[in-house]
């Protein structure tokens, strides 16, 4: 009980240190996962910072860049404006000089530039009174043509006249139109009529390959069935021939079918119809005669064996007259 109580007091002390060991690596994990936050928001921050570096250097160098390049443009324009307020300098100093020159060339020739203005006004005015009296002159002629002096109805007429003249010309356009529209019916229509013209032709051309190609088909049709038909009676000829030949020796071989046929009241000349059985009937006369000689040959087999065979008394003495020489 000694030992159980003190093995009870030592699994206790064991469970106090394990939990306070518990709670110290709890409390160092926690220590250790702020302190990695803290690290990970370090790093965060420093290649933020650095990144934001990289890019104030960059737009540093960028800006640097550009000031140079603003510097070098500033001079060039420097220049430039040096140079162009220089040309006018010398532009409005030269105009200076060319005004006060015109000013005191002017004053001498004044009166020259006077007179010649004046001449040239009266010439403007001289005809300027010449085209008024050629109006004036073409009024009258007007006047004098048309038989009538007032100028409204002068006006009125040419008005009305010309009324006419653009109605006249409006119904010319579209005459005109017309015309031009209908020649170019014309000519479509013309060359509608020259392509069926020419579709006729090609179909009158392959027509007439086509009759000339049918009679050559039917000429060489035609040379066909006359020489089928001099085959066809060639070949009636023949099997006449060959029909009568049939009944020739159906007649001298006196065959049974024949009298059949006389009573039937069937026509004893032999046609295509009846050779079937001509040729029957000769067929089976001619295995009766085959038979007959077959007989008469076996007979006359028999005969000859007969003769050359002795009777049985003839053939006893025969032996003993051979058996006789054989004893002595």
């Amino acid at each position: 009980m000694k030992k159980f109580n003190t093995v009870n007091s030592e699994n206790y002390s064991m469970r106090l240190e394990i939990d306070r060991l518990l709670r110290d690596r709890q409390f160092f994990n926690t220590l250790w996962k702020n302190q990695l936050k803290r690290l990970m928001d370090g790093k965060a921050m420093i290649i933020e910072l650095l990144e934001q570096a990289i890019s104030t250097y960059d737009q540093r160098e960028e800006w640097c860049s550009k000031l140079d390049a603003l510097k070098e443009k500033a001079a060039i324009d420097y220049r430039k404006h040096c140079l162009e307020v220089r040309e006018l300098q010398r532009q409005l100093d030269h105009s200076l000089k060319l005004e006060e020159f015109l000013r005191t060339k002017g004053t001498v020739r004044l009166t020259a530039a006077d007179a010649k203005a004046e001449a040239k006004k009266l010439e403007q005015q001289e005809e300027e009174m010449r085209i008024y009296n050629n109006y004036v002159n073409i009024l009258d002629a007007i006047r004098e043509f048309a038989g009538e002096e007032d100028v409204d109805k002068l006006i009125q007429e040419f008005t009305r006249r010309e009324e006419e003249n653009y109605a006249l010309f409006n119904y010319i356009n579209e005459v005109c139109t017309e015309l031009k529209n209908l020649s170019d019916n014309v000519k479509m229509l013309k060359v509608n009529i020259e392509e069926e013209n020419a579709k006729h032709q090609a179909k009158l051309y392959k027509q007439q390959d086509s009759i000339e190609s049918l009679r050559s088909a039917l000429e060489e049709k035609r040379l066909a069935t006359a020489s089928a038909r001099e085959t066809c009676e060639k070949s009636s000829q023949v099997l006449a021939m060959l029909l009568q030949q049939i009944h020739a020796l159906a007649v001298s071989s006196d065959c049974d079918s024949l009298p059949l046929l006389k009573l039937l009241g069937k026509p004893f000349d032999i046609n295509v119809t009846n050779a079937r059985l001509y040729i029957k009937s000769v067929e089976k006369k001619i295995l009766e005669i085959v038979d007959v000689i077959k007989l008469d040959e076996a007979i006359q087999r028999q005969l000859e064996s007969k003769e050359r065979t002795p009777p049985s008394s003839r053939r006893r003495r025969a032996r003993a007259r051979e058996a006789a020489p054989s004893h002595a």
